[in-house]
């Protein structure tokens, strides 16, 4: 199976494509020096740390990206990253300050994300191998799967429901992520609710063979830019096309 990816842009379209070879763009000079030797992976990455505006993350010290992330934004496509065991550190752009380390084995040839969550002093970094190649496409389904980054939530449930059906009910920690689930395409309605003061419900439309991660993001209780809200990304499509990977920039999540 091959997985390509379009450079997403608002609404829903297009990631840098990426074909099952993971034929990555040359390395940000910034990232990783440009080998074509060295093997690579590919890295998503998110902030959705409530109350940082501007975040920055390093791998072995390097900027991932030129300019930092916006809170609720994304670096819109896969990165070429050199594999490995990796530190990974994020930081408050604004200040300076760490927010949260870590480190990673990334392996040659695999798909990453990584989620930079938390608020209030409280902060860390999720990262999670997309298990793209399990998320088979047949019948014309797509894969749909979702992180929880609603600070200080209580296990609230999560619904994804398509044609009637529950694809997800579960409840579900801060922080975690669930793996790609089949659903199918078109008006999927989303639910995340602790029977108290998280309730919040959107309806959005997925294509047919597209690989989406559903953001649950904000504070309960809040009125902000940092209120409850669903939105979602496109990771890409899962199809047989070979293509080559484009340069990508950080984007809002939908």
């Amino acid at each position: 199976m091959k997985v390509s990816f379009s450079s997403l842009r608002r609404g829903g379209a297009v990631i840098g494509v990426l074909a099952a070879a993971l034929l990555f763009g040359s390395c940000n000079k910034n990232n990783d020096h440009d080998n074509n030797n060295t093997p690579t992976a590919g890295v998503m990455a998110f902030n959705l740390a409530t109350d940082i505006p501007a975040a920055s993350i390093t791998l072995s010290g390097n900027l991932l990206t030129q300019q930092p992330l916006g809170y609720n934004s994304f670096t819109g496509g896969y990165l070429g990253i050199f594999a490995g065991s990796r530190p990974v550190e994020a930081f408050n752009f604004s200040t300076g300050s760490s927010l949260a380390t870590g480190s990673f084995d990334f392996a040659a040839d695999k798909y990453y994300s990584i989620f930079v969550v938390g608020k209030s002093n409280s902060y860390r970094t999720v990262i999670v191998a997309d298990d793209l190649d399990s998320t088979q496409s047949s019948g014309g389904q797509t894969q749909v799967r979702y992180i929880n980054a609603i600070p200080d939530s209580t296990h609230p449930t999560v619904t994804v429901a398509a044609g009637g059906s529950n694809v997800i009910s579960e409840p579900a920690a801060f922080a975690s992520v669930s793996s790609f689930k089949s659903i199918t395409p078109g008006s999927v309605a989303i639910n995340v609710s602790n029977g108290g003061n998280i309730n919040v419900s959107r309806t959005i439309t997925l294509d047919q063979h597209g690989v989406y991660t559903v953001l649950l993001t904000g504070v309960p209780g809040s009125t902000a830019a940092d209120s409850l809200s669903i939105r979602f990304i496109k990771n890409g499509t899962n199809d047989e096309a070979a293509a080559k990977s484009s340069s990508v920039s950080a984007r809002s999540a939908n």
